[in-house]
């Protein structure tokens, strides 16, 4: 069974290592290995201190997956926030991305956050196939948006708006 759980101090270190094997497979993330520890426990305690949704799926004791909405912090822009995802390679492809998300995006609406934002590699099917699944649509492209291992890839902009009465 894997449990959907709030972000913690406890999981940062799972986190951690779960975002660093995603960032290794170099064709997801915007950078190629997880940051220095000491940068990842302040980001995390930066989302907690902000009250940015943040989940981690857990299986057992791990870490397997995890999903975040970091709020925009310019003042005019508190309304938006900039979704950040990943799943363990051997936990993807069974439910698990569409329940985080879906968790997360819930959570960010009741905090106040009605527009939800994300890019996306073009080439990265899967995640853009879920992202429409729940409700996202595409606003743009940024051509040659990362450079990885000498290869140039486009990535698409991507928002949730949520309609208020």
């Amino acid at each position: 069974m894997i449990a959907l759980e709030k972000m913690t101090p406890a999981r940062i270190e799972g986190f951690y290592h779960c975002l660093d094997v995603v960032a290794r497979e170099r064709k997801f993330l915007a950078f190629t290995e997880a940051p220095v520890f000491e940068l990842t426990e302040e980001f995390v305690n930066d989302c907690l201190r902000n009250r940015d949704p943040q989940f981690v799926a857990v299986q057992g004791s791990r870490v397997v997956g995890w999903c975040d909405i970091v709020r925009n912090r310019k003042t005019t822009h508190l309304h938006c926030g900039t979704l950040g995802m990943g799943i363990l390679p051997s936990h993807r492809r069974q439910g698990l991305g569409e329940r985080l998300i879906l968790r997360t995006i819930v959570e960010a609406n009741r905090l106040g956050i009605d527009r939800i934002e994300l890019d996306v590699y073009i080439d990265n099917h899967p995640a853009i196939a879920l992202y429409r699944k729940v409700g996202f649509k595409a606003e743009g492209m940024k051509v040659k948006s990362a450079l990885i291992d000498g290869r140039y890839i486009d990535s698409m902009f991507m928002a949730l708006v949520s309609v208020s009465d």
